[in-house]
């Protein structure tokens, strides 16, 4: 469910300072670690996701008991499963990936890496990182005009087909 957006505006303006927009405009999309905003700044219009305030503490509490319940099931693993399977190594694995998602920076770097590699092919459109308002919790692209195919799959043609199978190829 969305967060209220005053909420967002006060998480940007701790993370940004100065470089924050003065109002975020419009929720487009909202997910469970965030919400993504369509902002103008500059005369240009930027995707900023924020995410949902309080999300790091809240799972970092589900983290310490997801790992107390694996603590304590890893005799009943050990009695019904062959394999050798330590629930709360599966556990701190997952946290350690979880915790790389919560850090809009490095998906921000990802992104550009993605956006680097694959710009010899025509057609694809990545958006570009605007790294002076991005930090670890709030990340902003340039906004990219388009339709969403779960909203209309006849949008789909045979060139995106084809766009998305020499991507596919290419990573």
């Amino acid at each position: 469910p969305p967060f209220p957006t005053e909420e967002a505006a006060a998480l940007v303006e701790r993370e940004l300072g100065s470089s924050a927009p003065p109002q975020l405009g419009e929720v487009v999309a909202a997910a469970s670690l965030g919400q993504v905003y369509r902002i103008h700044s500059g005369g240009k219009r930027f995707a900023m996701k924020v995410q949902r305030p309080g999300l790091a503490e809240a799972l970092a509490i589900d983290v310490v008991i997801l790992l107390g319940l694996a603590r304590s099931m890893r005799r009943v693993v050990s009695w019904f499963c062959e394999a050798s399977l330590d629930p709360e190594e599966i556990v701190e694995a997952w946290a350690l990936t979880l915790w790389d998602e919560l850090d809009y920076r490095k998906e921000g770097r990802s992104s550009e890496r993605m956006r680097e590699q694959l710009l010899r092919i025509r057609g694809l459109v990545i958006p570009q990182v605007n790294w002076g308002m991005t930090s670890q919790r709030v990340l902003t692209t340039t906004w990219i005009d388009g339709e969403r195919v779960t909203d209309n799959p006849s949008c789909v043609s045979a060139e995106h087909i084809s766009i998305g199978v020499e991507t596919f190829a290419s990573m």
